[in-house]
C-alpha cells in the first residue's frame, strides 16, 4: 500500500486537479500574498480601535483563528474569532471586524458585514471577488482581494499572511520581515523533504499518512500557540483525506482525553495520536508530555511526534500547516480520493438551501 505513495500514474488520477501541486508551490503563494497586504490601501483609524474580530466559517475562519494565537505573545490587544451570522455583544465603533470569505459570498460573513456596518464598527474585507467586495469598495471600507478560482483550503496563505501584513502596517505587530522571509524559507525547504517525488524512505509526510491510515487519527498539542495550527490538521484530514480526527491541547487533554483511554482495547487500538510539537516547550511542559505519552503507549495503536521546523515563531508555525496539508493529501491517496473533491458538502450546502 505505501507503495502507491510513489506511483505518479495514480497522483495523476487521483489528484487530477493538482492539490498536490498547489501545497508544493504554497511558497509562492505565501509570497504573492504578502504582496498583496502591503498594497492594500488601508482605511482604518487604529487609534480607535480596542478589540479586533476575525469573523468567517470553515476555511475562511481557520486564518482567523491562526492570526489571533500567532498574536498571543505579540499584542495587547484582545482577539477573536467569530464563527456565526451575528455578533458579540462586545463589538461597536471601537471593534475592528474583518469579514473573510473566499468567495466573497458566504452568506453568515455577508451578514456579520451588514450587521458590522450598523453599528459603526472599522471594517476591513479579505475575499476573492463577490458581493462581500462589492459592499466593502461601494461602503469606501479596506477591501484586500486575493485570487480566486482556489478551494479556501487551498488558499491558506492567500488568506493568512494578508491578514498577518495589515496587523503589521496597522501597528498590531511588531515589525515582521525576518519573520516572512524565515516562513518562506521554511516552506522550500519543506517541499524538498515532502514533496510528491521525495520517496516514502526519505519523505516523513508519507510515513505519517501511512501511519494514519486505518485509524482515526487523534491530534495533540502542549502549546496553546499551536491550537489553531492543531485544529487546521483536523481539518485537513475531514476535507483533504475523507476520514474522521479528533484534537485537543494541553492542559485541557489532561482532564479529558486521558479519561477516555479507560475504554475497551478493541476501540483504542483504531486510535492513532499525533502530538504536535514547537521545539522550544519548557522542562514542565515536557515533563506532562512523557507522562501522557506513557498512558497513550500502553492503549492506542501507536504515537507520533511531528516537532516545528523554522527558526521563528512564524516559520515554525507554517512548517506544521504544510506538513498537514502535504500528509492529509497522501492519505487522500491512499484511501483512494481526490483530496480537492468536498461532495458531501456540497451536498449539505445544497439541503441547506433548499
Amino acid at each position: 500500500m505505501k507503495h502507491c505513495l510513489d506511483n505518479p500514474d495514480l497522483l495523476n488520477v487521483l489528484d487530477p486537479l493538482g492539490m498536490i501541486s498547489i501545497i508544493e508551490n504554497m511558497d509562492k503563494q505565501c509570497e504573492h500574498a504578502i504582496e498583496i497586504g502591503y498594497a492594500t490601501e488601508l482605511k482604518v483609524d487604529p487609534s480607535k480601535v480596542k478589540n479586533i474580530l476575525f469573523s468567517g466559517v470553515g476555511g475562511s475562519a481557520i486564518v482567523g483563528d491562526l492570526v489571533k494565537d500567532f498574536m498571543l505573545d505579540l499584542s495587547s490587544t484582545p482577539v477573536l474569532t467569530n464563527r456565526d451570522y451575528s455578533l458579540p455583544k462586545f463589538v461597536g465603533p471601537e471593534t475592528l471586524v474583518f469579514a473573510i470569505s473566499y468567495s466573497g459570498n458566504s452568506e453568515e460573513t455577508l451578514s456579520v458585514y451588514n450587521r458590522a456596518k450598523s453599528i459603526g464598527a472599522q471594517i476591513i474585507t479579505l475575499s476573492s471577488g463577490g458581493q462581500l467586495k462589492k459592499m466593502s469598495e461601494e461602503d469606501g471600507n479596506t477591501t484586500c482581494i486575493i485570487p480566486a478560482n482556489l478551494q479556501p483550503r487551498a488558499a491558506i496563505g492567500y488568506m493568512f499572511f494578508p491578514l498577518l501584513v495589515l496587523m503589521e502596517r496597522l501597528g498590531f505587530l511588531p515589525y515582521m520581515h525576518d519573520q516572512y522571509t524565515d516562513a518562506i524559507a521554511t516552506l522550500r525547504k519543506l517541499k524538498n523533504q515532502l514533496g510528491f517525488n521525495i520517496p516514502y524512505k526519505q519523505n516523513p509526510a508519507k510515513q505519517v499518512a501511512f501511519e494514519i491510515y486505518g485509524h482515526v487519527p487523534m491530534f495533540l498539542t502542549s502549546t496553546k500557540k499551536l491550537e489553531s495550527v492543531t485544529l487546521r490538521w483536523k481539518q485537513q484530514i475531514n476535507e483533504n483525506s475523507k476520514a474522521l480526527a479528533y484534537w485537543n491541547s494541553f492542559p485541557e487533554l489532561n482532564l479529558y482525553e486521558v479519561t477516555g483511554l479507560e475504554m475497551p482495547d478493541e476501540f483504542l487500538k483504531n486510535i492513532h495520536v499525533i502530538h504536535l510539537l514547537e521545539g522550544n516547550e519548557s522542562s514542565h511542559i515536557l515533563e506532562q508530555i512523557s507522562k501522557i505519552h506513557e498512558l497513550y503507549d500502553f492503549s492506542v495503536n501507536s504515537v507520533t511526534k511531528i516537532t516545528a521546523q523554522g527558526n521563528t515563531s512564524l516559520g515554525k508555525l507554517i512548517s506544521l500547516l504544510s506538513f498537514s496539508d502535504f500528509a492529509s493529501a497522501y492519505l487522500a491517496i491512499l484511501y483512494g480520493f481526490d483530496p480537492t473533491e468536498i461532495k458531501y458538502i456540497h451536498y449539505i450546502k445544497k439541503q441547506l438551501i433548499t
